[in-house]
């Protein structure tokens, strides 16, 4: 859909969703940009400025990291909503990942997901590389 918008006689800009979980193919298919959650925004960042750069195998290689985080995170709503809290919270920017109902609690293997997340993309997060 992402490039029968771009070839259309009027060009229809795309953005991509779901978190990027499909960015690369997305821009390979004429997407301008993605619709990311708020706490790792930097990770995007990196990954546009590489694919703008021409360095694809590079933005590739940090979407790829990045993809056993997103593709869990986003099984739902409420899952990523709350994994993102608490890596905002990590980051010193909430006081508290608490989810209103019909909030999702994060699990002792979901924390230890995110400690993982945390420690791979600390270099590029930069609260987190304290």
């Amino acid at each position: 859909l992402i490039a029968a918008l771009a070839a259309g006689r009027r060009p229809l800009p795309a953005l991509v969703g779901y978190a990027g979980l499909q960015l690369p193919d997305a821009l390979r298919r004429g997407a301008v940009g993605v619709q990311p959650g708020c706490s790792f925004t930097e990770l995007y960042v990196e990954l546009w400025r590489r694919w703008d750069a021409g360095d694809e195998s590079g933005c590739v290689a940090l979407h790829t990291r990045m993809t056993p985080y997103l593709s869990y995170w986003m099984q739902s709503v409420e899952l990523i909503v709350a994994a993102e809290k608490e890596i905002s919270v990590r980051r010193g920017w909430f006081g508290s990942a608490h989810c209103r109902a019909p909030g999702y609690r994060l699990d002792q293997e979901e924390l230890r997901m995110v400690d993982r997340f945390c420690a791979e993309f600390a270099g590029l997060l930069p609260e987190l590389a304290r």
